[in-house]
């Protein structure tokens, strides 16, 4: 809405930065919480994209629900950012967490490689 920050480009820079500094740190729903609103935003910081993508790791994915490696693909798929090794690692851990995923998840990931 009008006045609450949302474009206001310092505060957009701020967010990237700290996700890019603090990664490690962050909790998967921040990770894909942050990217899904860039990508809202069309934010397209394309070294946070790539620091991301270079991190994970299969064991670091397992820490993530359906929503969240939804909400991450989604992001990437969004911002138009390619990332093979990023899409195989989370089709992979999607295997063992699509069982259990929503119907909207289910789209989300379904468009988001589709989109690849």
């Amino acid at each position: 809405a009008q006045g609450d920050g949302g474009d206001d480009p310092k505060l957009w820079a701020d967010i990237c930065r700290e996700l890019f500094l603090d990664l490690p740190s962050q909790s998967p729903q921040n990770i894909s919480l942050a990217l899904n609103a860039l990508a809202q935003m069309q934010i397209r910081d394309t070294a946070l994209l790539d620091h991301v993508a270079g991190s994970v790791r299969d064991t670091w994915l397992h820490n993530f629900n359906a929503q969240d490696l939804t909400l991450l693909c989604s992001s990437y798929a969004k911002l138009k950012h390619s990332s093979p090794r990023l899409f195989q690692l989370c089709a992979e851990e999607l295997l063992w967490k699509l069982p259990d995923a929503i119907p909207q998840e289910l789209a989300l990931v379904a468009g988001a490689y589709a989109k690849l």
